[in-house]
């Protein structure tokens, strides 16, 4: 499975997690979702981790350290925005992340862009606009704060790249966990609400699913240039349209499903034109190596000739 599918599966697991999300947010201070969404997987992925010989230590601690806190910002932001806004609206503008991670990967992991893989992502976008065509309040805190929570992302999607080099998915999501743990828990502590036990399941359930969603986006990031996994999140918002609709009546006018048409379908022509690229890629290669290997040739031939005609006119001569 390629890089932009895996990251695609994740979107769905995600967007199950937003309208959880959503949900509880108007019974719960954002910080405890927030907390326990990092909390509850830090067991699974430890035995995970001991079970597959991963060792916790890592001479990059500050960088898996940094994606967590750039992580924790994000998801911060996104629990404070959903239940103040509508759905569809805080996913658009939190998964905005592609548009600056592109830009992000361009400018400091050395990545290219073809014409067809940016045709592909304007199509995109073009479809995030037009969803967004009716006119955003964008002096509402809320609005402000899910698009800081895009900003963020894109930083996270750009240091798990950095770090898929070196480092094992299970140990980066492990301290992305970690990290926004520690961020949340003195807010936690302080807290005089106290969470009942069937929110305390919901929470527990959204870190589960959002833990595999980025164990997921992790490796997905890893296999495929960080503007085009960036890119297939963008799902994300889709399935969100349907979820509003579906629990909380909030219908998408014409506009908004000719957004989710275009982002759905630069989304898939952006992971053909992945998987076109990389096989032209490869077939390049090999053409390479064939052709070097006939110059290889070549070049022995020449080099042959001269010592077998020797050969041959000592033979006449004696």
């Amino acid at each position: 499975m390629n890089g932009v599918a895996l990251v695609a599966a994740s979107a769905v697991g995600l967007a199950a997690a937003h309208l959880m999300i959503k949900a509880l947010g108007a019974e719960l201070p954002y910080y405890w979702v927030a907390f326990v969404r990092n909390a509850a997987p830090l067991p699974l992925l430890a035995l995970a981790m001991s079970g597959g010989g991963v060792p916790f230590g890592s001479p990059n601690r500050t960088g898996l350290l940094l994606r967590g806190v750039w992580g924790a910002l994000a998801i911060g932001c996104l629990c404070w925005a959903l239940p103040r806004m509508p759905l569809a609206d805080a996913i658009l503008l939190a998964h905005a992340s592609p548009l600056w991670a592109a830009l992000w990967g361009v400018c400091f992991l050395g990545e290219r862009l073809e014409r067809a893989a940016v045709a592909c992502l304007a199509v995109a976008f073009l479809g995030v606009f037009v969803t967004l065509r009716p006119a955003l309040a964008f002096d509402s805190w809320p609005y402000a704060v899910a698009l800081a929570s895009g900003l963020f992302s894109s930083f996270a999607h750009v240091a798990v790249k950095s770090l898929t080099r070196t480092e094992h998915v299970l140990r980066i999501v492990f301290y992305a966990a970690l990290a926004g743990s520690a961020w949340f828990l003195p807010q936690v502590l302080a807290s005089p609400v106290r969470p009942s036990a069937g929110q305390w399941s919901a929470m527990a359930a959204i870190g589960v699913v959002v833990t595999v969603s980025q164990l997921l986006l992790t490796e997905g990031i890893s296999r495929s240039p960080v503007s085009r996994a960036s890119a297939a999140i963008l799902l994300t918002i889709v399935f969100n349209l349907a979820g509003g609709r579906l629990l909380w009546g909030e219908s998408p006018d014409a506009w908004g499903w000719v957004g989710c048409a275009l982002i759905s379908g630069g989304i898939f022509a952006l992971g053909a034109q992945s998987k076109y690229s990389e096989q032209s890629s490869t077939a390049k290669k090999d053409s390479g190596l064939a052709k070097s290997a006939c110059r290889s040739d070549s070049a022995l031939a020449d080099m042959a000739g001269p010592t077998e005609l020797a050969s041959t006119r000592r033979i006449s001569a004696g």
